[in-house]
């Protein structure tokens, strides 16, 4: 029954964190894949055994410190299509800062080293626009391809927004 236990506790930490080669397995994945559920983007400081509450890392204390404003996306997925081999994938994801606070983003991390992001660094005061620049490098990567960057800010929905680029990389020689 123990070896049980750790079989299956092994499978679920390989099936929650895939590496940068994998895709989803199914459509189905591939859909669920592409939404952002609440509670990722809810804090979720669970007590520790002895009462009291963990330390958050930094850039969710910070985040969460703020006052939180509301923040539209142009768009929060980019399709690139399909691309050969090789090829670097930019996009820029726009934002507006719809709120009445600055928007102040306090870390932007892709889901692999494969995804580079960079960002507007200056707090984006209410009414302003904002900017986060993806950039993907097919190399070594055919096939679908779905790729996340993680936002933290003060969002007032919470503090980490999902943009997604996806597309089909076309193996070189093919």
């Amino acid at each position: 029954m123990k070896k049980l236990l750790i079989v299956l506790a092994t499978g679920a930490v390989f099936a929650l964190f895939p590496s940068c080669n994998e895709a989803p397995s199914s459509q189905e994945d591939a859909a669920s894949a592409t939404s952002a559920t609440p509670a990722a983007s809810e804090s979720s400081a669970l007590p520790e055994a002895d009462g009291s509450t963990p330390k958050l890392p930094k850039y969710q204390a910070d985040a969460e410190s703020l006052e939180g404003t509301t923040v539209e996306f142009a768009d929060e997925t980019f399709d690139f299509g399909e691309v050969p081999e090789g090829t670097k994938v930019t996009h820029r994801f726009k934002f507006n800062n719809t709120g009445e606070h600055p928007l102040v983003l306090t870390r932007v991390k892709a889901s692999c080293g494969c995804t580079s992001p960079s960002y507007s660094e200056a707090a984006v005061p209410p009414g302003g626009e904002g900017f986060i620049d993806v950039e993907f490098d097919s190399s070594g990567k055919p096939g679908f391809q779905n790729k996340s960057v993680t936002v933290t800010g003060n969002f007032a929905d919470g503090v980490n927004k999902i943009l997604r680029i996806k597309g089909q990389v076309k193996p070189a020689g093919a």
